[in-house]
């Protein structure tokens, strides 16, 4: 204990004074002699900083931004958005059970976001084709129009000039009479004619039809289909607007682009987002039993950069208080806590300053480099605890500042030269916000503890008055290492066996901790936007992110349609190429003929009038019809069950229901005729004649063509991601896209930071073996660092946290800031006397424990934020940091005096020659 107790001098090294310590306190005692000029110069210096900071600093908040424009999947993004323009889109969300309703809301919503262009452009809420209606014919090809043709011949009858006679034939009877004709007239073994068949298919739809109209009028279906039903199956989207639900129904959903952008705003699309949540909460209002939500890429990110500010202005204030809390505890006053405070302001606002004049702008991971320095930049502390030291043996202001900066300074300077290492490592990261955060944060340390070197002296100068130690011994909780450290280093083969099976056990928890590439589970999981992405994702197929690619023709974009189709990971592909029918000129004549066919349509009323049908008669004869239908299996189905049911409907009434259904079936042939006459106009389909928000979506400013391929799965899962982009680019590998910029990022990402950690670990063992030249103390001094990483891999598996892109980061950070006590512990086991058993000094236990909990403490109010990215790399610099902390002040003075131990033993074991003893 007498070793912790207050010195009346302080020990000699038992090494030479390193030339690094004699250059030191050279310019320490110099600074100490002229502090107004060099207060003066530090003022100027940060006062530019703050200056060209808030004048020419900028924001890069898009995605896009976090990756190297270099990069070839952001060239091909470059050349997408010049053609196309930006596809950020929010997605509007109406969540309900009625379809028309939710239908309803959508153009109401849509009408809205029109009516406010200077917020929202591109405004998408539907596809209405309807224009395009009276040239749907064009959508067929030339051989199904000759068909078409041939097919209104065989209905002569019912197109001729005298045509009324033959629509009032058109009777349920007459049908039969006729089938019953055809297969009369079969000879045994002949085939039917390619008419016939398509005659008998077409009956059998009717007598179906009939059969469920007999039982319940209600169950009446249009049976006419081909060409009878007027419309081409692939021009349906003509009959009506379609307007965008999820599979099941429940979401309707429209999309619309912010019209402005802030590109200096840390969230540039705020006012937009704001204000399309107040059109819901309005539109709310009027239709209350709905729900409203919004969602989509840049809404998402709009909530992520909104949060992520508070939160890192929070972890700010949150840590700084803690500081200042802390140095108060420490040094029961306000003027040490001061100093060290301004010395770490000092030092953040030089690493802002540089970041203009060198990078010129913030990212979203960069942003938060001010915290990290708080955590991490803290070198005043250290230089307080020895000065204190250095004070309590009777040396004056200026010598004590002298030999503090010999004795603490090479461990605070090769401290801060292992953690920005740690950072500079992350530059060779191939992700381009991580390499300037690496490059921001690197600098902004050592210009920490330049600070802590310069401002340090100045202010201890400045407001010492007393030639004596202005700290009282304090009996907190940081004088703990008095109390227990004796304990732990008199059993240390105790401490390094707990420490041991701690490692060992701690790597088998640390092997089996997963990896969690998952975007969207970085985020708030509160956020209303997160909510919604969710619900989207699990009711709706192809709504997610996309592939893109640029056709050159129509052709070639229909050809790259077919080829995505095909593939299993794509759930749709949208594109308007089909819409622009091919050859059309040559259809033209066809048309012409088509059109010219149906001029002799009676009225729709005139056509409908029939004589009141008997249903014994039919009954009659589909009692004849029955022993000809051996090779109809299908048509002698329908035709007993409507036999049937003609005997169990009351006579009257059954005669009403087959009038009914003679006028629906009649009436629903003529609206086929006639739809057919209607989209037949022989004039061309042009880019003009598609919808505006249909043709600036699909149609480049070039006449480019685009694709879009929309995934199947939930590519927010890496492993969906991954196979998506991988079979995509089997189609085209020029195809663009958020998946293909993300894959690449989190692969980057990932790579980067693993090899960031194996790179700073390279560079710190080189500092380690400059600073001491001695192997043996180059692996203790990593012995911290190893306990600390496993540990906390080990505890984050044990809490059930994942790593992921964004605590990913805090592996390298670890390596630095964990190196950083084990030097401090080491340079004070080398300064121990010759043969003296080392203990600890309280300066440098206490220190230890200062400085560590100051950087637990910065990072640890990353913990209170709402962003689960943020609290994960709260959580696990604090973990590492802790663990590093607890190695260092218990795991290596044992293992220090257990090394010392056994040469204490070596010496005394040793054999001496004969002669020599003599």
């Amino acid at each position: 204990m007498e070793a912790y107790e207050t010195m009346a001098e302080l020990p000699h090294s038992s090494h030479p004074e390193p030339r690094l310590g004699r250059v030191l306190m050279i310019a320490a005692g110099w600074i100490a002699r002229y502090p107004w000029l060099v207060l003066i110069v530090c003022a100027i210096t940060i006062g530019w900083s703050l200056y060209e900071s808030s004048v020419r600093l900028s924001y890069r908040t898009q995605r896009d931004d976090l990756m190297s424009s270099d990069k070839a999947c952001q060239v091909r993004w470059r050349h997408y958005l010049a053609e196309f323009g930006s596809d950020d889109d929010i997605v509007f969300v109406i969540e309900g059970k009625d379809r028309a309703r939710m239908q309803a809301v959508v153009e109401k919503v849509g009408a809205r976001l029109r009516a406010e262009p200077n917020q929202f452009d591109r405004v998408f809420d539907r596809t209405d084709l309807r224009p395009l209606r009276d040239r749907a014919l064009l959508y067929l090809s030339e051989n199904e129009l000759r068909d078409l043709a041939k097919q209104l011949d065989d209905m002569g009858p019912l197109l001729s000039p005298a045509s009324l006679f033959a629509w009032r034939g058109l009777t349920l009877r007459n049908l039969i009479a006729r089938a019953q004709s055809i297969l009369s007239a079969q000879a045994p073994g002949e085939k039917l004619s390619a008419a016939d068949v398509a005659f008998l298919e077409q009956f059998t739809a009717i007598v179906a039809s009939a059969e469920r109209s007999l039982r319940d009028l209600s169950d009446y279906a249009n049976p006419w289909t081909g060409f009878a039903a007027g419309v081409p199956a692939r021009a349906e989207i003509l009959e009506r607007p379609r307007f965008f639900f999820s599979d099941d129904g429940t979401l309707a959903f429209l999309l619309a682009r912010p019209a402005t952008v802030d590109r200096q705003s840390f969230t540039p699309i705020a006012d937009a987002v704001k204000r399309a949540r107040t059109i819901l909460k309005e539109t709310k209002k009027e239709h209350p039993d709905l729900e409203y939500g919004l969602t989509g890429l840049p809404v998402l990110e709009n909530d992520e950069m909104a949060g992520t500010d508070r939160d890192s202005m929070r972890a700010f204030w949150l840590a700084l208080g803690a500081l200042i809390l802390l140095y108060m505890i420490v040094y029961r006053g306000l003027r040490y806590p001061l100093m060290t405070v301004i010395s770490l302001l000092a030092g953040t606002f030089w690493a802002l300053g540089l970041t203009t004049i060198t990078i010129g702008h913030l990212n979203i991971l960069s942003s938060a480099f001010a915290v990290m320095l708080i955590g991490m930049g803290d070198y005043g502390v250290l230089w307080v605890a020895r000065f204190d030291e250095e004070r309590k043996a009777g040396r004056d202001v200026i010598e004590a500042i002298r030999q503090t900066a010999a004795h603490a300074g090479p461990s605070i300077l090769t401290a801060a030269v292992t953690t920005s290492l740690a950072f500079y490592a992350i530059m060779l990261a191939d992700f381009q916000a991580v390499t300037e955060l690496g490059f921001i944060a690197g600098s902004g340390v050592l210009l920490c503890a330049l600070s802590c070197f310069i401002l340090m002296p100045v202010m201890i100068v400045l407001t010492n008055r007393k030639k004596k130690s202005e700290v009282a011994e304090a009996r907190t909780i940081l004088e703990l290492p008095r109390a227990w450290m004796p304990r732990t280093m008199n059993h240390p083969r105790l401490v390094v066996g707990i420490a041991a099976g701690v490692l060992l056990l701690g790597g088998l928890f640390a092997a089996h901790l997963r990896y969690d590439p998952n975007l969207l589970n970085l985020q708030s999981q509160q956020f209303d936007s997160v909510m919604w992405e969710k619900k989207l994702l699990d009711r709706t197929t192809g709504t997610g992110w996309h592939a893109l690619s640029i056709a050159d023709s129509p052709e070639q974009a229909l050809d790259l349609k077919r080829k995505y189709e095909q593939l299993p990971e794509v759930g749709r592909v949208d594109e308007v190429a089909s819409l622009m029918p091919a050859v059309q000129e040559r259809k033209f004549p066809l048309l012409e003929q088509i059109n010219q066919k149906m001029q002799h349509l009676p009225s729709r009323a005139e056509a409908s009038e029939h004589r009141r049908p008997d249903g014994d008669l039919i009954r009659g004869d589909l009692e004849k019809l029955r022993p000809l239908l051996t090779a109809q299996p299908e048509l002698r189905i329908v035709s007993t069950r409507l036999s049937t049911t003609l005997v169990a409907r009351p006579e009257g009434i059954r005669e009403e229901m087959l009038v009914s259904f003679e006028r629906k079936m009649t009436g629903d042939l003529w609206d086929g005729f006639n739809r057919l006459k209607e989209s037949s106009s022989a004039k061309p389909i042009t880019l003009d004649d598609l919808p505006p928000e249909l043709r600036e979506r699909y149609v480049g400013s070039s006449g480019k063509w685009l694709v879009r391929a929309f995934a199947r799965d939930n590519v927010w899962e890496h492993e969906a991601l991954g196979r998506f982009v991988e079979q995509t680019r089997t189609v085209d590998p020029e195809a663009t896209g958020k998946p293909f910029g993300t894959l690449e990022g989190l692969r980057s990402m990932k790579e980067g930071f693993e090899w960031a950690g194996v790179y700073a670990l390279i560079a710190i063992v080189l500092i380690l073996a400059l600073d001491f030249r001695d192997l043996r103390c180059v692996l203790l001094g990593l012995l911290p660092l190893a306990i600390g990483v496993v540990s906390a891999l080990a505890l984050l598996k044990l809490f059930g946290v994942s790593l992921n892109p964004a605590n990913l980061v805090a592996l390298p950070l670890i390596v630095g800031v964990g190196v950083d006590n084990g030097v401090h512990v080491l340079h004070d086991y080398r300064s121990r006397r010759p043969g003296e058993k080392y203990r600890m000094s309280n300066a440098t236990g206490r220190g230890i424990l200062v400085a560590a909990l100051t950087t637990i403490l910065g990072f640890a109010a990353l913990m209170a934020s709402h962003h689960k990215g943020m609290f994960g790399l709260g959580l696990t610099l604090t973990l590492g940091v802790t663990c590093c902390m607890i190695a260092a002040l218990v795991v290596l003075p044992a293992t220090l005096r257990l090394l010392d131990g056994r040469a204490t033993r070596d010496e005394k074991t040793e054999t001496i020659p004969f002669k020599k003893a003599a």
